[in-house]
Order: structure tokens, then C-alpha cells, then sequence
């Protein structure tokens, strides 16, 4: 309940009453840019839509997204409890991005040493090298899609 001036007013909706796990458990059914978006309704979403338990996959679409930027952004944020690794970052989807560069692959590559999936197909912006370093740092890499990056040297 909320209070003013030592009054208390019941919750504004009917989600406010929610428990943190039976909300979490909703959270859980939504995609990368929809939990983003949550983040920013009020402080216990922000929180809640942080839960490392939400971030085992991260799924950017777009041409025109900056996915560098996202990947830094979102693994900096998931690197908050435990400084410099996501360990909960398993999956890492960014087909298509046209703006996926070795830049924002080395940061998958520094941050997320449990990361078992990588899908990068049509990103013709990454580099050999930088898949080498995804393929290097991550021993528990079992997938990897780089089809279609045939722009700079990836195949």
C-alpha cells in the first residue's frame, strides 16, 4: 500500500498487488526491447525486470538498431552484481543487425563466458577474428550461426 503523510492508500491497479515472483513469472514471457521498456514503469519493475533469472537469452532485431551499443548496455547492466561477467547470459540472438560489429561481439566475447548460443547470421559487419574471439573465451559455446556474413571475410 502506498502512503502520504502516514496515510495509507490501497494499490492504483490490480498488478500492484502482485507478488514479486508471480510478476516475475509474467516478465518471463517477454522479449529483450519489451523487458527494456518495463525497466522503466517504476522503481520494483526496474528491479524486477533486472532479475538475472530473465536474461539467460538476449533477442535484438532490426536493421537500424545499434547493436553495439545495446550489447554494451545490456551486458554492463547484467555485470552490476558480478563485476565485468554476465553469468546468466546464455543465448545471444542478433540476426540480421545490420549494425553488429566485432565491436559489440568482443563485449559478448569479454563478458559472457557461459554464453552457449550465438546467432549472428547476416551481419555482415563481424569479422573472423572477432568470431575467433566469441569461439576463445566462450568454452561452453555449443551453437553458432555467422551464415550470410560474407562481408568481411566470415564464413
Amino acid at each position: 500500500m502506498a502512503s502520504i503523510f502516514g496515510i495509507l492508500f490501497p494499490p492504483t491497479t490490480l498488478i500492484d498487488i502482485l507478488p514479486d515472483p508471480v510478476l516475475l513469472h509474467v516478465l518471463s514471457y517477454l522479449s529483450t526491447p519489451q523487458l527494456c521498456r518495463c525497466a522503466r514503469v517504476c522503481h520494483r519493475w526496474y528491479n524486477l525486470t533486472w532479475d538475472p533469472r530473465l536474461w539467460s537469452t538476449i533477442r535484438l532485431t532490426g536493421e537500424l538498431l545499434n547493436a553495439d551499443r545495446a550489447l554494451k548496455v545490456l551486458t554492463h547492466r547484467l555485470c552490476q552484481d558480478t563485476p565485468n561477467v554476465c553469468l546468466a547470459l546464455e543465448t545471444v540472438v542478433a540476426s540480421g543487425c545490420r549494425r553488429l560489429s566485432d565491436r559489440g561481439l568482443r563485449v559478448v566475447a569479454q563478458c559472457c563466458p557461459e554464453l552457449r548460443r550465438l546467432e549472428v547470421a547476416g551481419c555482415y559487419n563481424v569479422s573472423n577474428e572477432a568470431v575467433f574471439d566469441v569461439v576463445s573465451q566462450c568454452p561452453n559455446l555449443e551453437h553458432l550461426d555467422v551464415s550470410g556474413n560474407i562481408g568481411r571475410h566470415c564464413s
